[in-house]
C-alpha cells in the first residue's frame, strides 16, 4: 500500500472517499502551478485516533496527506509535511474551513519572520459531503499578479477551487500520469470554443505546427489544428488527452479539461506539449528492438544449424571418444540455441 493509502487509513474517509482524493493529489500539480502556492491535503483524524481534549471542545483534529510545490513559483513551505498533523496555528485555520465548509482566508508571519503568509481553505466534497480542506499558501511577495498570463491563471485556478467546493474535481476515472503540465502550453477556450488565451509556450508549439496565424478570439475549430480533444471534452463534460502527429516530425500531446458551473461547461482548459523528441526517440527504440529480435533470430539458426552438422559427424566417427566430445559440443550449442 502505498504512504497515501496508509496514512489515509488513519482518517476518518471511507474507500471511496480516499480514491476521490487519490485522483486529486493526481491532478493537483497543475493546479499548485496555476495558483503559484504550495497546496497541503488535510483530512480529519478517526475519532479513535482524536485526542481526548479535542473530543471535548468538539474540534476536528487532522493528518496531512500529501502536499505538493508550484513549479511556477517559490515555496512557501520547505518542510515536507505528509504525515504530521500540522502546527496548532495552521490547524485550528483549517478546522474553521472544514466546519463552515466554505472558503476561509487569513494571514500570518512566515516562521522565520521574514514574509507575509496568505493561506485558503478549500473544502473538498465528495457526494456533498466536505471530506478534507485543502490549504493552499503562497508568499504575498513572491506572487505579484502583472501580466495576462498570472491573471488568466489565477483565474482558472479560482474555477478549479470552486469545482472542488463543489464536488465536480477530480473527474472520475482520470489517468494524468503522461498529461502536459501548465509550463507546457495553455489555451483557454470559451463556452463558443474562442480562443480566449493563449501562453508563450502554446504559441511557440502552434508555431512549430507551420500556423503562425492564430490569435485570440479564433474558433479552435477554423484553426487547422485535427484535434477532437475539445470537443470531446465539451460534449462528454470529462478531460479527453489526445496525441496527434500534425506533421511528419511533430507530435503534440493535448489534455482538454471541461470547466463546469454548476454541472454546465462554461469552458475548457487546455494544456499543450510537444512530444516530438519524445516520441522520435521512441520510435529509435522499437527500431533497434526489432533489429535485436531480428540479429537474435538468426544467431539461433545459425547455432541450430551448427548443432545439426555436429550431430551428423558425431555419427560418421562412430563410438570413441572423439564421438563424446561431439556430443557435448553438440548439446551445449543446442542448449545456447
Amino acid at each position: 500500500m502505498s504512504t497515501f493509502g496508509l496514512l489515509a487509513k488513519r482518517s476518518n474517509l471511507d474507500d471511496a472517499e480516499i480514491e476521490h482524493l487519490l485522483r486529486l493529489t493526481s491532478s493537483w500539480g497543475m493546479l499548485a502551478d496555476l495558483c503559484f502556492s504550495d497546496l497541503v491535503l488535510y483530512a480529519p483524524l478517526r475519532s479513535n485516533e482524536q485526542t481526548e481534549e479535542a473530543k471535548e471542545a468538539g474540534v476536528p483534529e487532522f493528518i496531512i496527506l500529501a502536499q505538493v510545490r508550484p513549479a511556477t513559483a517559490q515555496t512557501s513551505i520547505p518542510a515536507d509535511l505528509v504525515g504530521t498533523n500540522g502546527n496548532p496555528d495552521e490547524v485550528s485555520f483549517v478546522a474553521q474551513g472544514y466546519l463552515s465548509e466554505m472558503l476561509v482566508f487569513r494571514e500570518s508571519i512566515s516562521p522565520d519572520g521574514g514574509e507575509w503568509i496568505v493561506s485558503q481553505c478549500i473544502p473538498v466534497r465528495k457526494a456533498g459531503k466536505v471530506i478534507a480542506i485543502i490549504d493552499r499558501r503562497h508568499i504575498t511577495s513572491a506572487r505579484l499578479v502583472h501580466g495576462e498570463l498570472e491573471r488568466t491563471y489565477i483565474r482558472l485556478f479560482e474555477q478549479f477551487a470552486k469545482m472542488i467546493s463543489d464536488g465536480e474535481f477530480p473527474f472520475d476515472g482520470t489517468d494524468v500520469e503522461e498529461a502536459p503540465r501548465v509550463g507546457d502550453g495553455v489555451l483557454v477556450l470559451d463556452g463558443q470554443k474562442r480562443i480566449l488565451f493563449m501562453s508563450p509556450n502554446a504559441a511557440s508549439a502552434m508555431h512549430r505546427l507551420g500556423l503562425h496565424l492564430i490569435k485570440t478570439g479564433d474558433l479552435f475549430g477554423e484553426t487547422g489544428l485535427q484535434f477532437s480533444a475539445p470537443d470531446r471534452a465539451y460534449a462528454s463534460h470529462r478531460p479527453v488527452i489526445e496525441e496527434i502527429e500534425q506533421r511528419a516530425d511533430v507530435t503534440l500531446m493535448m489534455h482538454a479539461i471541461p470547466l463546469l458551473d454548476e454541472g454546465e461547461v462554461t469552458g475548457v482548459l487546455v494544456l499543450l506539449r510537444d512530444i516530438s523528441e519524445l516520441r522520435r526517440r521512441d520510435r529509435m527504440l522499437l527500431s533497434k528492438d526489432a533489429t535485436i529480435r531480428e540479429v537474435h533470430h538468426r544467431v539461433k539458426n545459425n547455432l541450430q544449424t551448427i548443432s545439426s552438422l555436429l550431430r551428423l559427424q558425431a555419427r560418421r566417427v562412430g563410438p570413441s571418444q572423439g564421438q563424446d566430445a561431439l556430443n557435448e559440443a553438440e548439446r551445449r550449442i543446442r542448449s545456447i540455441a
